[in-house]
Formats: structure tokens, sequence, C-alpha cells
């Protein structure tokens, strides 16, 4: 690899450590999008980023982490360390707008990894073209992303009927009481008559 494309990487690790940090929301609502979820119910306003969080906490291998983004979405990223940046994936929770009502959860491929593989693959294509690959790095990379990914998107199938069965649940209400017998108990003779 190359000292410039190196730095490259880096300046744009950093830049979506940043933006991932302080949760802009430029950054979760646009992207390359690797996984799409969507569910026909519309109040994403009776979801809690604070719920959804302590959902994910314990989660392994990584935590989800919540934050929301206004009324009509809700940002997440994994995260571990300080930062809570990881170099996977990121996404949101946004309401539908348009022909297509109700709620999508959307996963974007993160730029770091993206760059990396990207490289990789054309260093593999170049010394392929040249007669020296000896092992193609940039394939096995892409690979292991690809199986890595595969695995994001079965967790965010989890989150996405979790999601629908806690909007089922809150829109559900509280059940209803069932009657009370009167004070003095229940008198089957009164009532026959």
């Amino acid at each position: 690899m190359s000292l410039p494309f190196i730095i490259a990487v880096c300046v744009v690790a950093v830049i979506e450590i940043l933006l991932s940090s302080s949760w802009n929301g430029f950054y979760y609502r646009f992207g390359l999008p690797v996984f799409r979820s969507r569910m026909s119910r519309t109040d994403l306003n009776r979801l809690s980023s604070r719920w959804l969080t302590q959902q994910h906490l314990h989660v392994y291998p990584l935590p989800l982490r919540f934050m929301r983004l206004g009324q009509t979405a809700i940002a997440f990223r994994e995260g571990i360390g300080p930062l809570h940046y990881t170099p996977i994936m990121h996404g949101v929770i946004r309401r539908n707008r348009g022909r297509q009502p109700g709620t999508s959860i959307v996963g974007y491929l993160n730029w770091t990894p993206a760059l990396l593989l990207l490289g990789l693959v054309v260093e593999d294509l170049w010394h392929l073209a040249h007669g020296r690959l000896s092992f193609p790095i940039g394939a096995t990379a892409l690979m292991m992303g690809i199986m890595m990914y595969i695995f994001q998107a079965r967790r965010l199938v989890r989150l996405s009927r979790m999601i629908s069965e806690n909007l089922n649940h809150v829109n559900a209400g509280p059940k209803p009481a069932a009657p009370t017998p009167p004070p003095g108990g229940l008198d089957l003779e009164a009532a026959a008559d």
C-alpha cells in the first residue's frame, strides 16, 4: 500500500470517528445502505433511544448505542471504547415519507472499511495484472467483510422485530380491568330475578 493511500484512510477514519461520536445527523441519514428493513408502523415517537440502548448494552460482541435525531429519526452505531466507534456499520431508524408510509431501519457501510477494502482489492488486481499476486489480501478481506455484514444483517433483523414488538405492545395499551363484584359479593339469586 502506498503512503498517500494509508494517509487517506487515516484521515477518513478520523473524520468518521468525529462524525460518529458527535451523533452528526448527516452522517447517520446518508451513506451506502447495506441493510434495509421496513415496518408498517409510523409511530416512531413512542420509541425511546434510552430503552433501545438498554436492550443492547450487553449484546455480544458489540453493543448498539442509540440517539434520537428529532421526531422522525433515531440513529444507531456499534461502539466500544470511549468514542463508541467501531468501523463496521452505523444506521438510522426513520419514519418514511411519500408513497410508502411506515418506519425503516437502514444500516450504512462505514466509510473507513469501504475505502480500505476498495484499496486492497485494487492492489490485488494490480498485482494480478502484473503477475505478482502471492496472496489475495483484498479478496480475503472482502470475503471477511461480507461475512461480517451477513452477521450485521441478522442483528438488524432482530432489532427490527424487537422494535415492531415494542410498538405493538405500546399501541395495545393497558388491558381493560376485569369487572369487580359489588362490595357484598355477587348475589346470584337477585341476579336471576
